[in-house]
């Protein structure tokens, strides 16, 4: 996993440990060397020397995701991030060149950067970041305006895990879920009979038991309840109906990992998807 202190996301500053590099090696064949990303997090990329990064990167965080990457090992497919991966923010300050994944993508995401030859002309090697898929019951976080993500419970005794930005709040408040249409309030006890919520920095919905018939539940992350669509992330649960003979469950990742993921949250701040 990623030895990271603190993630640095606008307007919310920190100091964090260096993150893990990414790199590659410049020869004749322009290969492509695989970073891959299991998790939410940060990655340095790093061109080797007798090379310099072609992408274009954003001054400040809240430009990220228009900074510039590459879908595929071919200098003509440069787009823009936030079109390849929503929750991403390309940031080049202080002679640093961080790529940071605050929501993880629904499919696994491939993000390549260029390191070019200098003097050039030509392609020294590319760096390729492989952002994991988000596990089915997470941990993830719902950081990106006007987006979405889905946690999926198929068993008992599972617990379903997401976090919010740091200056985000998690509706509806008290004892009460979302119905499907992430608007209508009804008491968790009724919506599914046994289910606990614990808030915090990593908020837990621990599920013992199936209801008898599929359920599909919704919290908000956002700063007060009526803020606009573009300014709030939903977070929906999608919780199975109970199986002949039940089953049981797990909890996602580790609690250690969720921990962390926890940890990583604070000083964590909206990213808009524009």
């Amino acid at each position: 996993s990623l030895a990271v202190a603190c993630l640095v996301w606008a307007p919310v500053h920190c100091i964090a440990a260096d993150p893990p590099v990414a790199t590659c090696v410049s020869r004749d064949d322009s290969p492509t060397q695989t970073y891959q990303l299991a998790s939410i997090g940060q990655v340095r990329i790093t061109c080797p020397g007798g090379t310099t990064l072609a992408n274009r990167g954003a001054e400040q965080a809240d430009n990220g995701p228009t900074a510039e990457v590459y879908s595929e090992a071919d200098a003509g497919k440069n787009v823009a991030l936030n079109t390849l991966l929503v929750g991403g923010t390309y940031v080049r300050a202080d002679a640093n060149d961080n790529l940071t994944v605050s929501q993880l993508p629904t499919k696994a995401v491939t993000v390549l950067f260029l390191c070019n030859r200098q003097p050039g002309p030509g392609v020294g090697c590319w760096i390729a970041v492989e952002v994991a898929a988000q596990p089915p019951l997470g941990p993830q976080a719902c950081t990106v305006g006007g987006s979405e993500v889905t946690l999926t419970v198929t068993a008992a005794n599972a617990t379903a895990q997401f976090a919010c930005a740091a200056t985000k709040n998690v509706f509806p408040e008290g004892t009460n879920v979302y119905n499907s249409d992430c608007k209508t309030e009804t008491p968790l006890s009724t919506a599914l009979p046994g289910a606990t919520l614990t808030r915090g920095n990593m908020n837990a919905l621990k599920i013992p038991t199936l209801p008898s018939a599929a359920k599909n539940l919704c919290f908000v992350c956002a700063t007060n309840v009526g803020d606009e669509a573009n300014q709030k992330c939903s977070v929906k649960i999608n919780v199975s109906g109970s199986p002949q003979g039940g089953g049981n469950g797990s909890v996602g990742l580790t609690a250690r990992a969720a921990s962390a993921l926890g940890i990583l949250m604070v000083g964590a701040a909206l990213v808009r998807n524009v």
